[in-house]
């Protein structure tokens, strides 16, 4: 029998059997997580950032985290974005060597600049005022990706950078 990747008391039958029936809820939070960073892309995702959009624990998010970082999976960017706490965290992205869909991320969507976000938004500004004139309302949905966008921008020339000795 393998060992469960949940965590469990050596030596308990009872801890060792709680521990085999969550493997198929950590496979799939684990997932959840995973994929969450999979579809960020570049821009990636805080641990924070990950509890608010899928309403799991600190403890749960960190704790899927942690295993797919230690399995690869994902890993520290190196940048950091201030958490809903006004703390700086880690921003998790794909593991260096995953693929997906048969292609590195990492190669295929390069990260824009600050400067190249700022420059997006007020494009979608432009195109928002345009079409306000000609009677289309823009959905909430495309007004917060404007606001995150900025967010991005602003908080990326802001945040202190790792530096690798």
């Amino acid at each position: 029998m393998s060992e469960p990747t949940a965590p469990y008391v050596r030596g308990s039958d009872t801890s060792r059997a709680a521990a085999e029936s969550m493997e198929d809820e950590l496979g799939r939070l684990e997932m959840l997580v995973f994929d969450l960073i999979r579809r960020s892309g570049e821009t990636g995702r805080t641990r924070d950032e990950l509890e608010v959009e899928t309403g799991m624990s600190h403890q749960t998010i960190t704790a899927r985290a942690r295993a797919l970082i230690q399995k690869g999976r994902v890993r520290d960017s190196g940048l950091r974005r201030r958490t809903r706490s006004d703390r700086w965290a880690e921003v998790l992205i794909l593991g260096q060597d995953v693929v997906v869909d048969g292609a590195s991320p990492h190669a295929s969507a390069p990260r824009p600049s600050s400067d190249e976000i700022k420059t997006a938004v007020q494009e979608i500004k432009s195109l928002v005022d345009l079409a306000k004139k000609g009677g289309y309302a823009p959905s909430d949905v495309l007004q917060k990706l404007g606001r995150w966008l900025l967010y991005l921008a602003h908080y990326e020339d802001a945040q202190p950078r790792r530096t690798h000795a």
